[in-house]
């Protein structure tokens, strides 16, 4: 196995010399020719004329566009209809300057068709930005700028990835939020080094594509993608055919398919014991990878072992919390809501996640719970359902002398009620694989219980789930029951498994 990987990285140094991704071909399919464009447009224009004309209001136009996305993509062997009803769909929305669906849109295209998805999309923000929108418009439009500079960075494409974060700062300072303008400006000067420090390995990347087991380049590579970009999948069978002969022997150590719970502590005890050592300015992020392997291990060690593991964990957890309030602003106890920043939230050691969107309470007699669903599978938040809106939630420490464990997220403190509370989570795993899924209840003077849903279908609460390789959202009710004293409840939810990222938040799942 170990030496696929490496031939897999040797394949694709090859392909970049052709310009392909590396490893694959490209396999969309490419763009319908125009004669059968404008026969599908017509047809569009047939079959959607009465919801073109009912359509007067920028939000029916972006009901609309969405409607259109989503037949879309439900189409299976026209690729001409496929095509164009995407590009209708885009172009309503960038007309009701509605950056979400405008991406949505670019994106379902992009992953069918051979176009240049975030060129398109580049284009698009920047039309939607330059007109006169509303500040809302404005503040949607800069998360889907942040977003899409990640994703050039992911690509290397740093010339792009620069002119949308001067962008997103130009934009930021028009709606005059502060703590929103620290963080682009911080990510603006991320792009500029990264932009720097790629002009060697474009070097090393070009020595590759003439001699793949170059050991010189394989480590300019390597240290690019594992150390400053943290894409330790590709980078590390980079590593294992590079000359540095301790990230060498480090790499084909990892490159092992099994490793038992002490192996795993051992392999994160020596990247932590080389970053401080060697790594200087990435140092921080070693010792990131270093507790990929301790939560590997997690709960299977003891003794010493474990308390240094669950020491160095507790550390990192400190510093990601100070930077945290570094970059937005916050001091210590500042209770101000955390920014949603669609950045993807690596969960702590014991799997439980540690933010959420709450929603409600809600009367139990009152709620619609397919409109909830509904409401909640759109991801846009800054609407009202049934008189209130989401918020970002971090959860707290529980009070273990109660014998309880993980993270809990505060209900509602109410007395004599039946009401309904609404807790949702998103996770991304790398893999497909099957996890352990819990969620548990603890309450103080009443009575409640959960169930949990994922990607909105119901599932059993605590047990083996199966979780495809993706994004997904997790749901948790908790229904609580009439009392006659006022009381806390809180909510608690675990998962187990191998490289799952948490976010907060995103777009969710179709309701079924």
């Amino acid at each position: 196995m170990r030496s696929k990987r490496i031939l897999f990285v040797l394949v694709g140094i090859g392909a970049l010399a052709a310009g392909s991704p590396v490893g694959f071909a490209d396999s969309r399919q490419t763009v319908p020719a125009a004669e059968a464009q404008k026969a599908a447009l017509d047809d569009i224009r047939e079959l959607y004329k009465d919801e073109y004309r009912n359509a007067k209001t920028s939000a029916q136009r972006i009901a609309l566009a969405k409607k259109l996305v989503q037949h879309a993509v439900e189409f299976k062997n026209d690729a001409a209809g496929q095509y164009s009803l995407l590009r209708v769909a885009k172009d309503i929305a960038l007309k009701a300057d509605d950056a979400p669906t405008t991406v949505a849109a670019i994106d379902a295209m992009a992953a069918r068709f051979q176009v240049d998805g975030l060129q398109m999309t580049s284009s698009a923000l920047v039309r939607i930005v330059r007109g006169p929108i509303s500040p809302e418009s404005r503040r949607r439009a800069i998360a889907s700028l942040r977003e899409l500079t990640q994703r050039a960075i992911a690509a290397d494409r740093y010339e792009l990835a620069a002119s949308l974060a001067d962008l997103g700062v130009i934009q930021t300072k028009k709606i005059r939020d502060g703590n929103l303008l620290k963080q682009l400006s911080a990510e603006r000067q991320r792009v500029a080094k990264l932009a720097e420090q790629f002009k060697k390995v474009r070097t090393a990347l070009l020595a590759l594509s003439s001699d793949p087991t170059d050991p010189t380049a394989n480590l300019t590579v390597g240290r690019y993608r594992c150390l400053v970009k943290g894409d330790w999948e590709a980078g590390l069978p980079m590593l294992a055919l590079g000359n540095h002969a301790k990230l060498k022997a480090l790499a084909l150590a990892e490159l092992k398919t099994s490793r038992t719970p002490a192996e795993e502590a051992a392999l994160g005890d020596a990247w932590w014991e080389w970053a401080e050592a060697n790594a200087g300015g990435d140092a921080a992020q070693i010792k990131q990878h270093a507790a990929q392997r301790y939560r590997a291990a997690a709960g299977k060690l003891r003794g010493l072992s474990k308390v240094r593991v669950e020491k160095r964990l507790a550390s990192l957890r400190a510093a990601a919390e100070k930077l945290a309030r570094k970059s937005s602003g916050r001091r210590r106890g500042d209770k101000k809501k955390q920014d949603s920043d669609h950045k993807w939230l690596p969960l702590d050691e014991g799997g439980n996640l540690t933010h959420c969107l709450k929603l409600g309470p809600f009367p139990r007699t009152a709620v619609n719970h397919r409109n909830i669903l509904l409401y909640l599978s759109k991801g846009e938040f800054d609407k009202e359902v049934f008189g209130t809106k989401p918020s970002l939630d971090q959860a707290r420490e529980p009070n273990k002398s109660a014998g309880r464990s993980g993270y809990e997220f505060t209900g509602p403190a109410q007395k004599q009620t039946d009401h309904v509370m609404y807790y949702l989570f998103y996770v991304k795993s790398d893999v497909d694989q099957r996890v352990n899924l819990r969620a548990g209840t603890f309450t103080r003077w009443r009575h409640s219980t959960v169930s949990v849903a994922l990607d909105f279908r119901p599932i059993p609460n605590a047990g083996d789930i199966p979780l495809s390789k993706g994004s997904h959202t997790i749901l948790v009710m908790q229904h609580h029951m009439k009392s006659d004293r006022p009381g806390r409840s809180w909510v608690t939810l675990a998962i187990r498994g191998k490289g799952i990222q948490q976010a907060a938040p995103v777009k969710a799942a179709k309701v079924p």
